[in-house]
């Protein structure tokens, strides 16, 4: 299969000199002279965000129903839209997942996978709850109860929560760096304005810019 191009695939990460591509339902991987190595099916959206160590290739797609992967059925927490992340080991087996759901009706989005400090995982997503509206995010660690707009929920490796961090601002773009300082882009819940923001590991905002463009995406080169 050769390199795909266009608008429905997106490049995600390389790693080892392997090209992991995300397009609707799976994640493909090619070496750099474009020839498949592998696909990695992942329910039937096009994944949010990939990204690959030495141990796991982490995907966080979406769902609004359960996600098969091989013989194993990972369950959705609710009926509406669900941000799933699976761990798969470099054989492709799946070694853990989690799935990030609203109790009560409601949508959560990943918008994206980042590695923080010591190897730690950060998945970003927000929620399509009316501003001001309490709800309850369930995972794997339990459920914490929010009327924030998006959220970042940090993993150890072996899948354990090492933290999440709520924040009053929606659609999130963003990068961590490794002091798991988060850096963001969304728009403010008071007057709609798209804003940079960077908050520390704990939650807290450390400095905003205001004025950004629409649609601006944010990257780090961790300096």
């Amino acid at each position: 299969m050769p390199f795909p191009s266009c608008c429905n695939y997106r490049i995600e990460t390389i790693h080892n000199d392997t090209i992991y591509v995300s397009q609707q339902g799976e994640i493909v991987a090619y070496d750099l002279s474009a020839n498949e190595l592998f696909q990695i099916a992942v329910g039937d959206k096009t994944p949010t965000g990939v990204i690959v160590d030495d141990d796991h290739i982490y995907v966080t797609p979406s769902s609004s129903g359960d996600i098969v992967i091989g013989s194993t059925t990972v369950s959705e927490r609710s009926s509406q839209n669900n941000a799933f992340l699976f761990a798969f080991n470099h054989d492709l087996s799946l070694d853990w997942s989690d799935v990030v759901g609203i109790s009560d009706a409601g949508n959560v989005y990943p918008t994206g996978l980042k590695f923080g400090a010591n190897g730690t995982i950060s998945l970003l997503g927000y929620n399509s709850r009316p501003t001001g509206t309490t709800y309850t995010i369930t995972n794997n660690a339990g459920s914490f109860t929010t009327n924030d707009y998006s959220y970042t929920i940090s993993y150890q490796s072996d899948g354990s929560e090492l933290r999440h961090v709520t924040y009053p601002h929606r659609h999130v773009w963003g990068e961590v760096d490794a002091q798991d300082n988060l850096y963001v882009i969304g728009e403010s819940r008071t007057t709609g304005e798209e804003k940079v923001y960077k908050y520390g590991s704990s939650g807290n905002l450390i400095w905003e810019i205001a004025d950004v463009l629409d649609y601006s995406m944010i990257a780090f080169d961790g300096n």
